[in-house]
């Protein structure tokens, strides 16, 4: 590691002497601009990043009609997704086959991960859209930016800040199951000083957890709010102060279990959540420096409860409570027209505790975990080449200095070539990545074992992607293979060990096609080969659970006339295997296909009506065996924007 470092510090300092070379005048292949944040840690356009990277805009968002981050996502190439239920259950998302876990997902620079969760994952049942400015899907190996979670990629939500929003921005919205939901959000720009606060609350009477099919039939309701500010300050032209927070508080009835007997007239999850960031960032543009500071608190409490019943002759009260503080300082320079770099410095300390008591006729049980912590120290230096604007090249090293288990060093080596002559672009990431075992894995008195070593993956990735400016298309294709090894597993006590190893495989493409500026057409497909390589006879060689071969999604945009817009998707979800934990069987999930299509209609110039059909030809189907989906589903809302 310090031979790498050593190394990119001589480049460094190299740097300074290189004249960069005459760019040439840009030609009729442009590949599209669209600013990214997140895949390096710096502002760049996408045609410099070597990621495949899918960027979804609130416009793009209004145009499907979507209220929450989890629908949004859907038909993203490369992500899998499973939800246990209907409204407020738990939702999460895959990358590339890799778990939950492995999957870091940032808001606003707040870390979604939860602490107290024993594999880390984000729930995304209670994030909503409203206020989002900018989605950005990096797939693949992140952690020589970002650390751990991010070993399978990262989803980055950007909201709005208070000049980009309407300074009056109002949604009502009813459908299906009694669901009804209400958002505003207030946005004043004042000189230096912006601020923007949004509020809103959504309850539904929701479906049966537990499908109905098994003959499950008790509906599990939902109701949460979220209150959200921001405020930026901007004193000098240099130097600019950001405040943000995010609290959202849920309550939702839940079921044992999915498939026969799931139901559970008792059981019911209340969340708590709250986080904060505070970040000042100071740019002297003569130099080409840029300094970032910033310090997020986060706080994460799940009750859950449930009594005897006709389907369950026990009763529990369990709590989860995870906090996570820390402190981040980055620098940017940049070196002459050609070349950059990045360094930084991360503390976090990450904090659980959770307590689960049951009554049963065989007696109590009691697990605790004990008020557990973990702290990181993190470096990062990264290393930007451009030449000619057609070569691209970023190199990353990062090592994180666990406090239970020690240092991990992590790299990634990123050249891009754009072809200004064809309009291709031509990319390849070499990548490893690693994720720490979260406190539950490590301290639980039970099943914990403090002598896990991180899970880590070493990853490729190789690309084309083709500009056809005639019809503003563009189609690409990426073969990734990654390979995991050191997975967490069990041994004959449930004790977690690292045993486990994996491989993915796939390809990933998609095709954008807009030959009309009222008509467009994206259609993607992923090929994914998850494949388990751990020491469980009956699972070595399978598929990995949830995992579909096969996904594709095709998506239409189409206006007629000027305030009509229109939006139908269509999703097809290949056959997956999955487990029933009953009897730990296997089995095999059937394809599905959904269809999707939305409307809106401007009928003022603050006023729009809009209407989505979810599941339009009513499918049934599972994303987990044993559990309820909601049908044909019909929404309709009204949204409105009042700039004063």
């Amino acid at each position: 590691m310090k031979h790498l470092f050593l190394a990119l510090s001589l480049v460094l300092i190299i740097a300074h002497n290189v004249k960069p070379q005459t760019v040439k005048k840009p030609d009729t292949y442009n590949f599209p601009d669209t600013v990214i944040v997140s895949a390096d840690r710096v502002n760049a356009p996408l045609r410099e990043s070597a990621s495949s990277i899918t960027v979804i805009t609130d416009a793009d968002i209004k145009k499907s009609a979507n209220v929450s981050v989890y629908e949004v996502l859907k038909s993203v190439p490369g992500l899998e997704f499973y939800q246990v239920g209907g409204p407020g259950q738990v939702a999460t998302v895959m990358l590339r086959g890799q778990d939950a876990g492995h999957v870091l997902v940032i808001i606003d620079g707040i870390q979604q991960n939860m602490t107290s969760d024993p594999a880390n994952i984000t729930d995304f049942a209670n994030i909503p859209v409203n206020s989002i400015k900018r989605i950005e899907v990096i797939r693949g190996a992140q952690s020589a930016s970002y650390g751990s979670e991010a070993m399978g990629g990262v989803i980055n939500i950007i909201t709005k800040s208070a000049e980009e929003a309407p300074t009056i921005s109002i949604t009502s919205e009813a459908g299906k199951f009694n669901t009804f939901s209400n958002r505003i959000s207030l946005a004043k720009k004042a000189g230096p000083l912006g601020m923007m606060i949004s509020a809103g609350t959504e309850q539904s009477e929701g479906f049966s957890s537990a499908s109905t099919a098994y003959g499950n039939s008790e509906r599990d309701g939902s109701r949460n709010s979220t209150f959200a500010g921001k405020l930026d300050y901007t004193p000098l032209s240099s130097l600019q102060f950001a405040l943000n927070g995010k609290f959202t508080k849920a309550k939702t009835d839940m079921d044992q279990f999915g498939g026969r007997f799931g139901d559970d007239p008792t059981y019911t999850f209340d969340l708590e959540e709250f986080a904060t960031r505070l970040q000042s960032i100071y740019s002297i543009t003569e130099i080409g420096l840029d300094m970032k500071l910033g310090g997020t608190f986060g706080r994460n409490l799940r009750k859950y409860k449930y009594d005897f019943s006709v389907n369950n002759a026990s009763s529990s009260t369990s709590i989860y409570d995870g906090r996570r503080e820390k402190i981040d300082y980055q620098i940017n320079f940049r070196i002459n027209e050609l070349m950059s770099a990045t360094a930084g410095y991360e503390y976090e300390v990450q904090d659980a505790a959770s307590t689960f008591l049951s009554n049963s006729a065989w007696g109590e049980w009691n697990s605790i975990l004990p008020d557990s912590k973990s702290i990181i120290n993190s470096y990062f230096i990264q290393y930007k080449l451009s030449v000619d604007g057609s070569v691209f090249l970023t190199l990353g090293a990062r090592n994180d200095n666990h406090s239970q288990f020690g240092s991990i060093f992590t790299y990634k080596i990123a050249p891009v070539w754009f072809i200004k002559s064809t309009g291709t672009k031509l990319k390849a990431l070499f990548s490893k990545g690693f994720k720490a075992p979260s406190l539950t894995e490590l301290f639980d008195p039970v099943y914990g074992n403090k002598d896990l070593q991180p899970e880590q993956s070493n990853s490729v990735d190789v690309g084309i992607e083709q500009m056809i400016p005639v019809s503003k298309a563009s189609i690409g294709v990426t073969w990734f293979h990654s390979r995991l090894k050191d997975m967490l597993g069990t041994d004959a006590l449930f004790k977690s060990i690292n045993i486990n190893k994996a491989n993915f495989d796939g390809v990933e493409s998609f095709i954008r096609f807009a030959p009309f500026d009222n008509f467009g057409i994206s259609a993607n497909y992923t090929y994914l080969d998850a494949i388990d390589k751990g020491t469980v006879p009956a699972d070595y060689d399978k598929v990995l659970i949830r995992r579909p071969r096969n996904k594709a999604a095709f998506t239409v945009d189409y206006s007629p006339i000027a305030d009509l817009q229109c939006n139908v998707e269509l999703i097809y979800v290949g056959k997956k295997d999955d487990k029933n934990f009953s009897s730990g069987s296997r089995l095999q999930l059937g394809a599905y296909q959904l269809i999707n299509v939305a409307a809106s209609y401007r009928v003022t110039n603050f006023a729009e009506l809009y209407t989505r059909i979810n599941n339009l030809l009513d499918k049934r189907y599972e994303e987990v065996y044993g559990y309820g989906i909601p049908g044909i589903s019909a929404y309709f809302g009204v949204h409105l924007d009042f700039n004063l």
